[in-house]
């Protein structure tokens, strides 16, 4: 079974390049801004594994973490952002993120640490 993941990003044409690339090498994908219920979609969806674009969102999308990983506690999140930003790649894994990727992404690079952050997350299902 695909990989399924959620990019949560301001940034339109940028969540849209990330959609196309990731769905073209094998991943189910859907995506979701800010104002859309990110918990819900995480819980109904069996989300495995957030892109989370922090650049666009800030602490906004910071704020997300939290009740993700409360309904999903499995699901991985995978912070995108601007190196500008440090602060809060710091402060997101600080909160449960999995790891953060630095914008202009290397996008085979991303894959595969998307497919890690899958890996861990169901080597770490009850029963396994």
């Amino acid at each position: 079974m695909a990989i399924h993941l959620l990019i949560i990003e301001a940034e339109e044409r940028f969540r849209k390049s990330l959609y196309l690339h990731l769905k073209a090498v094998g991943f189910r994908v859907d995506k979701a801004g800010l104002a859309d219920d990110v918990p819900m979609i995480v819980t109904k969806e069996h989300i495995d594994v957030v892109l989370l674009g922090v650049d666009g969102l800030g602490k906004n999308g910071l704020s997300l973490i939290r009740p993700i990983k409360s309904r999903s506690p499995a699901t991985e999140i995978i912070i995108i952002n601007d190196s500008s930003k440090i602060d809060l790649s710091i402060a997101g894994m600080e909160m449960g993120a999995f790891d953060d990727f630095l914008v202009p992404l290397d996008l085979d690079a991303l894959a595969k640490r998307i497919r890690q952050a899958a890996k861990r997350k169901n080597s770490e299902r009850p029963g396994r």
